[in-house]
């Protein structure tokens, strides 16, 4: 799965809006195209025709939960793909991969249903890790961090992360988790 950062907290380029927010672009191996999240408002769209890419041919547009960060450009993107929704379970080749937008109820646990649904540990993960908090300016401590940074270590998976994670905790991950995790901001590509 190819994945491209629409939208997200952070950018390297002055070509790019950043916000505090999440979308995503994901090719899957099968040639299916998910929109997965929206930002906080229609910039996400913006961001995406200077990328080269076209959401309105998104096969699927996932909402990951209703926060304004992930859902604020709904409305604009469903004027663009026509509103149309659909439920469906996303097979992606061989590889196990858990996508998140924030892992509000805990990463390690995400992961452990994931895997318990797969048969089998994770390949890939893509998510926020939920481990700080903008509108108070906080951070998760940082024994706890280490702490989970290990327990990520134990497994097999590599992880993508982004928004909720962070940049300042990301840095504690990055120590334990070395090569394994990459921040992704707005305009990173990524194999997962």
């Amino acid at each position: 799965m190819r994945v491209t950062v629409l939208m997200e907290n952070s950018t390297p380029s002055s070509r790019l809006a950043a916000r505090h927010g999440l979308s995503l672009w994901l090719e899957l191996e099968d040639g299916r195209r998910v929109l997965f999240d929206m930002g906080p408002d229609d910039a996400f769209l913006a961001n995406a025709r200077a990328l080269d890419m076209d959401v309105t041919s998104a096969d699927l547009a996932v909402l990951s939960h209703g926060h304004y960060d992930h859902g604020g450009g709904l409305r604009v993107s469903r004027r663009v793909r026509g509103g149309r929704s659909r439920r469906t379970r996303l097979r992606a080749g061989a590889r196990r991969t858990l996508v998140s937008g924030c892992s509000h109820g805990g990463i390690l646990n995400l992961m452990d249903a994931a895997e318990e649904l797969a048969g089998a540990p994770l390949d890939a993960v893509v998510a926020g890790f939920h481990l700080m908090d903008p509108s108070g300016g906080t951070v998760e401590d940082a024994g706890l961090t280490r702490n989970l940074a290990r327990e990520m270590a134990s497994r097999r998976a590599t992880y993508h992360t982004f928004h909720c994670t962070g940049t300042d905790v990301f840095s504690l991950l990055r120590d334990e988790l070395g090569d394994r995790v990459r921040y992704l901001h707005v305009g990173s590509r990524a194999e997962a």
